[in-house]
């Protein structure tokens, strides 16, 4: 989370320094209310996923909590602008780094190496933060490559390489995502290119009928 927060402010800040301001409104238009509801049922299910009563589906929820929020920041990534799609795939493809081995141990793995580098107790439990998605040091190359192995000591976190790819898809997206000048003047470009290029061909097929009646 101190990680995204970060990609945000960086975001913005850079947007306001290259744009000299915000760059106008982004048109965004208001969610539908179906489309909320896959992150909101994906953070309803982390949460259940933390009681006892249901310890016994708790992989289970994590893993398709995970899978479900991949899937919906596909289904965006594929409707964004032409102009950021590079980073909304980005993003898409650090969650699915990180749905990975969530799908293949039932959790994020943790480094132990990585908790005592940023100074955590022996003690602690990793199963306990982060809505319960995270479990201890599991062995196997997914785990040693995607799992949460990133020691960042001034955040005091540990992350993944996911973490990273989506943290830098999303702060670079912030910047060059387009604001609604800028859709709506490449949009007039694209019709007068599109008229411009009627008005041409109307007039060979004028000349083209000229020079057959001659």
């Amino acid at each position: 989370m101190p990680l995204l927060l970060i990609a945000v402010v960086v975001g913005v800040a850079v947007r306001l320094i290259v744009h000299r301001g915000w760059g106008g409104p982004l048109g965004l238009s208001a969610p539908h209310p179906l489309v909320m509801a896959v992150p909101l049922l994906s953070l309803v299910a982390q949460v259940l996923a933390q009681q006892p009563s249901l310890s016994g589906a708790r992989s289970a929820l994590i893993v398709a909590s995970h899978l479900a929020i991949t899937a919906w920041a596909a289904a965006l990534a594929w409707r964004a602008p032409p102009k950021v799609a590079v980073e909304a795939w980005g993003i898409v493809a650090g969650f699915a780094l990180n749905a990975l081995p969530i799908a293949v141990y039932g959790g994020m793995p943790v480094s132990a190496a990585a908790l005592r580098a940023i100074g955590a107790a022996d003690d602690l439990d990793v199963a306990q933060g982060h809505l319960g998605k995270h479990i201890g040091t599991a062995s196997g190359f997914i785990a040693d490559v995607l799992g949460d192995v990133i020691a960042i000591r001034p955040l005091t976190t540990v992350v993944s390489v996911g973490d990273l790819v989506v943290a830098a898809s999303l702060c670079v997206l912030i910047i060059r995502y387009p604001s609604a000048i800028e859709r709506a003047t490449r949009l007039g470009s694209s019709d007068d290119d599109h008229d411009h290029g009627c008005a041409q061909g109307e007039d060979v097929d004028r000349t083209g009928r000229r020079g057959s009646e001659q």
